[in-house]
């Protein structure tokens, strides 16, 4: 990721703007070799910090000489919700965030039976398409 060509030409004030260092584009956050298709991440050279998702700049030292990673499929429940209003997608749905075994955080959704989700239980990475999501290792027939 070039910062400095993402930044574009800077005018009096812009340093007081957000900076824009997160690409959201759907599919992006995908990647890998030999067929797996993973979350990819960054890492910064510096200080090791890692970060999902992948960043112009290091969240930790400020760094700017960051490599892109895959992230590890498997992670641990952390937290969750179930989101029973929404005005953007049917409900109801689950949230959580997943604490890869990298010891990245992500927050995504999650797939499965929600009355079933516990914390500290094992999941997995589900990619379908672009869309990607967690579920219990059990639900994969990962037992």
């Amino acid at each position: 990721m070039d910062i400095d060509k993402d930044l574009g030409a800077r005018k009096p004030g812009d340093h007081l703007q957000p900076v824009t260092d997160i690409r959201m584009e759907p599919g992006e956050h995908l990647g890998g070799a030999g067929g797996e298709r993973l979350l990819q991440g960054s890492e910064c050279a510096s200080c090791g910090e890692k970060a999902f998702p992948t960043r112009a700049f290091c969240p930790a030292c400020g760094g700017r000489d960051l490599v892109t990673i895959s992230l590890p499929a498997e992670g641990t429940l952390y937290s969750y919700s179930v989101v029973h209003v929404s005005s953007s997608r049917a409900t109801p749905y689950a949230i959580g965030y997943v604490d890869l075994a990298n010891g990245v955080r992500v927050l995504a959704g999650l797939r499965g039976d929600s009355t079933q989700f516990r914390l500290d239980e094992a999941v997995r990475l589900v990619v379908d398409g672009d869309e990607w999501s967690f579920a219990p290792e059990l639900e994969n027939g990962d037992a």
